[in-house]
């Protein structure tokens, strides 16, 4: 099981060499969860009134900044790494979530299963 954890944080941590996550550089979550910084929400203009994005329905997304080792399989006892690495553009569930606030830059805790899809680069 340690060879199996040991190889995931190798490969994530060779693909997110360009990636850099500011403030959560000393956080290391555990377990299947993941640190995310959400997006920032825009505004567009109809008419004279501008409207926040939060008036639509929108799910809300983010950038990956860090991510745990994963979390055993229920049944084998093996490690399931996260399927999500340090810089993926990811949708996000509304609720069962942790915000944090380190420095000025805030941060939302999330399990893995909370998820929804990674976005793919245009």
């Amino acid at each position: 099981m340690l060879s199996t954890r040991s190889a995931c944080l190798r490969s994530l941590s060779r693909s997110s060499s360009s990636f850099n996550p500011g403030a959560a550089a000393r956080l290391r979550p555990t377990g299947d969860r993941i640190i995310v910084r959400k997006a920032e929400g825009a505004t567009r203009q109809v008419g004279s009134i501008v409207l926040p994005d939060s008036v639509g329905d929108k799910v809300p997304q983010g950038v990956v900044v860090a991510v745990g080792p994963g979390s055993p399989h229920p049944r084998t006892g093996e490690n399931v790494p996260v399927c999500v690495k340090p810089g993926d553009r990811v949708l996000l569930n509304e609720f069962g979530s942790q915000q944090i606030q380190i420095r000025d830059e805030k941060f939302t805790i999330y399990h893995q299963d909370d998820v929804l899809c990674a976005l793919a680069d245009e």
